[in-house]
């Protein structure tokens, strides 16, 4: 797994003052459900390497609507 550009931007956010909650790599989209009510977070970023790995964000993006 490459995270270079997810561990540089994380960097950067936290450093202008942003929390920042790394999942880690390959996360499931039931991962970021369960977090984001926990943290009360403004922003989901979502990286991908390859554009393969963008149907994953598509995935996160259908259940977060389905949960409203």
């Amino acid at each position: 797994m490459h995270d270079l550009g997810r561990n540089v931007v994380a960097t950067l956010l936290a450093a202008e003052g942003y929390g920042v909650y790394d999942l880690g790599d390959d996360v499931p989209a039931e991962k970021f459900l369960e977090k984001l009510p926990e943290v009360t977070a403004d922003i989901l970023w979502r990286s991908a390497l390859l554009t393969m790995t963008m149907e994953r964000i598509r995935e996160v993006i259908g259940k977060l609507e389905e949960e409203g």
